[in-house]
């Protein structure tokens, strides 16, 4: 047995080393940091033009996936064997390596939102992420400023649904947010979505869960197959109060919130992910960003046995919304966003 010396004694001794290597992790983290911020650099620098945002022309460009990939590749793991028995792996070692490539990745993709230099800032017009936001979803020009909800339509609202208990409620909720509002009725949700993707409407009314059966995927394909985004929804009860419906407010653009509006949003998207990535990449992105995961759905792609798509709803909270569609955008290319929007009461 040891004495209670002997012990105080061999606890000061590992201390002391495991101070020493923290220590040399941190000086190891630095020089990471300045390397990571190289490729950052280096990345940016190969897609910039006179007069043009290296950020924005790479994620824009077809070649940034490729070139983003042989950016990061370095650091993934080859194939090995264990003991000589072909085939198995030697998963500790492979997995780390694996982990640490991904954060590099994440952190390079942190990295390019935050390089405020290529954005133009003055001192009356600071950086704004919500700006970048706007461009990396394809709301506003390059040079544009971020749109507000209340709004740039002179002819007012016509915001159209199938008029019901609950569709009657959503529609209060939602013209309540916007200006001059006039509500149309329609009798077929096909007919509604195709006068929303012509203009005809500014804003349509949909169901897209319910408490019972989950994501209602009728409703999800005439959004696919209108191309319209989610930009408000609400949550309506039952008369019994039995089950929950949440409606959404849809229109031809992803629409960023105005300033007072950007609390607790959510952010809709829909990702294919190659053999590259992973879900649990993407959900690691998004813990680090700060973004918490609320619903996730997977579905099958026909014609493509094996690939799944994987629809995910993120509250934004506080996080990095910036951030995280850069590395969407650069990590998994086939990707979509549904909607950015608020939960009404």
């Amino acid at each position: 047995m040891i004495d209670q010396n002997a012990f105080e004694e061999q606890v000061r001794i590992i201390d002391d080393n495991l101070s020493r290597l923290r220590q040399r992790l941190f000086r190891n983290s630095a020089m990471r940091d300045a390397f990571l911020q190289e490729k950052a650099k280096l990345f940016s620098d190969s897609f910039s033009q006179e007069g043009e945002l290296g950020l924005l022309r790479a994620v824009r460009e077809e070649a940034a996936y490729g070139r983003f990939s042989l950016l990061c590749e370095g650091g993934l793991p080859v194939t090995r064997t264990a003991g000589g028995v072909p085939g198995k792996s030697v998963s500790s070692p492979v997995l780390t390596n694996r982990m640490i490539n991904m954060m590099d990745r994440i952190e390079i993709c942190r990295i390019l939102a935050r390089e405020t230099e290529w954005f133009p800032q003055t001192e009356d017009s600071p950086f704004d992420p919500w700006a970048l936001i706007a461009m990396l979803l394809g709301e506003a020009g390059e040079d544009s400023p971020v749109s507000e909800t209340a709004d740039a339509r002179p002819g007012g609202e016509r915001i159209a649904f199938l008029s019901n208990l609950y569709t009657d409620l959503a529609y209060e909720r939602f013209s309540a947010q916007l200006s001059r509002c006039t509500a149309t009725y329609y009798s077929d949700f096909a007919g509604m979505c195709e006068a929303l993707s012509y203009g005809v409407i500014t804003a349509s009314i949909l169901p897209l869960e319910n408490s019972e059966d989950g994501k209602l995927l009728r409703f999800y394909h005439l959004i696919d197959r209108y191309d319209l985004r989610i930009v408000m929804a609400t949550e309506i009860p039952s008369r019994e109060g039995e089950r929950i419906t949440k409606y959404g407010l849809l229109r031809r653009t992803i629409e960023i919130p105005s300033e007072n509006a950007r609390q607790d949003l959510f952010f809709e998207c829909r990702v294919i992910l190659e053999k590259t990535t992973t879900l649990s990449d993407v959900l690691l992105a998004s813990s680090l960003y700060g973004l918490s995961l609320v619903r996730a759905d997977a579905s099958t792609i026909p014609y493509r046995e094996g690939t799944l798509s994987y629809d995910l709803i993120f509250r934004v909270g506080g996080g990095d919304l910036l951030s995280m569609l850069v590395f969407l955008t650069l990590q998994t290319p086939q990707f979509t966003t549904l909607g950015v929007y608020r939960v009404l009461d």
